[in-house]
């Protein structure tokens, strides 16, 4: 990763800085707290199907993923496909202009590789694939192989 992207959002004197500088300087607990439940989400299992707790947040969510569950069309993989879906311009919103498609697709591999690991470590008898889309620039989790 090319650090210098930084620059841009943490003015000042940052020569020599690395990642850890930008931290130790700009940002603090509080908001490394917040990125962490994007790196490391809360999961809920519901009828064996794994989600994003921020997927199945009220009634609403749950009656589609009912409805999802009594569907003869919708497989589990399918439904978890769907919903543990996150949109780059969801996540981010009007923030992404801030940064470029291949950015946010390093973010997404990060992210990868950090969920499969959440994944493995609160489920490890169970297979999971984590997949991105470069063009839409989404990642999405769900059972198999």
């Amino acid at each position: 990763m090319d650090i210098s992207i930084f620059d841009r959002f943490y003015k000042g004197d940052n020569r020599g800085f690395d990642a850890l500088d930008y931290i130790f300087k700009y940002e603090s607990p509080i908001r490394a707290l917040l990125f962490s439940k994007l790196f490391w989400p809360d999961l809920i299992e519901i009828q064996n199907g794994v989600f994003l707790s921020s997927a199945i947040e009220d009634a609403c969510d749950r009656k589609r993923l009912q409805r999802c569950f009594e569907n003869p069309n919708w497989s589990m993989k399918s439904t978890e496909r769907s919903f543990n879906l996150l949109d780059w311009e969801m996540l981010f919103g009007k923030f992404i202009l801030d940064t470029s498609d291949d950015e946010g697709y390093e973010l997404l591999v990060v992210l990868k590789y950090c969920w499969e690991a959440c994944l493995n470590y609160n489920y490890p008898n169970r297979n999971f694939v984590v997949e991105i889309d470069k063009g839409d620039l989404s990642i999405t989790f769900f059972q198999g192989k």
